[in-house]
């Protein structure tokens, strides 16, 4: 079942993360240089809406969870890098704020076991050191910080966990995308590294059952976009590779059930897409829907009862003089899955149906 809803504002390059019922999708880009720092909370439970602030207004931060916590780590603020990391716990219900070592922003986020890990990123200004390697690591069961070092620094890279694995995959090097992915395997304390078979960045990744999906990206600073999905077998050890609708990158990725999502994102000439490709990891196959508004740049992450897809860079009009002129969308797009007594109930009702269809032709 798909509905919407609305966010306190409109904007683009959020961050989404879930924690039990509750969905957060915090800071954005407004528009006119203007940056947010609104936290909009979804409770899927009760279809309730609530709102905090952020420590700083800002755009391009990471979001994870561990734990009872919520973090929003680094961006951009329309003049440099930020370092902060705003903390909400659900246990105090209360705010605080952490740093990281190094200020950066387009990181990508993944939890793993007790450890929250903050990895690449863009620094600016520091022009000489404009793309990072620094992975900044969170463990909430001992509440400190360390660093370690991905094997190549690149930033807009993508990540998701498997098993006790946490995969941090492509990105741009500043010259090229990079196929490189640095893998973390908790049960070991170590460090790998792997390729994907498709080198990208600005793409999407999560995980369905026993598979980690990279999909969607650019594959150059040319702003080509790409189709493919690299699709991980942990239990197989295995890559294979499928196809979204249509190329895209900068979409929105999450997960529910054994289902993976991979909704709207932007192609050549800043079109935006409305594409809604979804994998079933249960049974291998794909099947589309759409969101309700074509938009990019926006935020996806999943409760226990919803998939959601929120904000976003939409509609896109040419300036007299040249460029473009963006409109932000405050669209957010709900999935539910029915629970399986409705989904046995559905069934009996059909199956019903079909009985009555059949007695009266008889």
């Amino acid at each position: 079942m798909q509905t919407t809803a609305s966010l306190s504002e409109g904007r683009s390059c959020l961050a989404a993360a879930s924690l039990g019922d509750q969905a957060f999708f915090a800071g954005g880009f407004l528009g006119g240089g203007v940056f947010s720092k609104a936290v909009d909370i979804y409770d899927s439970d009760t279809g309730l809406w609530s709102t905090a602030s952020l420590s700083k207004a800002r755009q391009d931060l990471s979001a994870a969870v561990v734990g009872t916590q919520v973090l929003f780590a680094g961006g951009w603020d329309g003049h440099a890098s930020c370092s902060v990391v705003d903390i909400y716990d659900e246990t105090t219900r209360n705010w605080s704020t952490a740093n990281l070592s190094v200020a950066r922003h387009q990181m990508c986020a993944v939890t793993i076991g007790s450890k929250v890990f903050f990895a690449g990123g863009r620094q600016y200004p520091e022009y000489d050191r404009g793309v990072s390697n620094v992975v900044d690591i969170y463990d909430s069961a001992t509440n400190t910080w360390s660093v370690a070092t991905l094997s190549e620094a690149r930033f807009s890279l993508n990540a998701t966990a498997v098993g006790s694995l946490a995969l941090l995959g492509g990105g741009w090097t500043g010259s090229a995308a990079s196929g490189t992915i640095d893998i973390y395997r908790a049960d070991l304390g170590s460090w790998s590294t792997a390729q994907l078979p498709h080198a990208r960045f600005c793409g999407g990744a999560t995980t369905a059952g026993d598979k980690a999906l990279f999909a969607g990206g650019w594959v150059d600073w040319g702003y080509h976009a790409t189709a493919t999905v690299d699709l991980w077998d942990m239990s197989e050890n295995s890559w294979s590779s499928a196809s979204l609708s249509e190329a895209r990158a900068k979409l929105g990725a999450t997960s529910i059930g054994d289902y993976a999502l991979f909704g709207g994102g932007g192609g050549p000439s800043y079109q935006r897409s409305q594409s809604l490709d979804i994998y079933d990891a249960g049974t291998g196959t794909w099947s589309k829907a759409a969101l309700s508004v074509a938009r990019a740049e926006l935020a996806a992450t999943s409760t226990s009862k919803a998939a959601l897809f929120a904000g976003g860079a939409c509609e896109v009009y040419p300036k007299p003089g040249g460029g473009y002129i963006f409109t932000y969308s405050d669209r957010v797009d709900i999935f539910t899955i029915p629970e399986p007594a409705t989904l046995s109930l559905l069934a009996l009702g059909g199956a019903l149906a079909l009985l009555r269809r059949c007695s009266a032709s008889s």
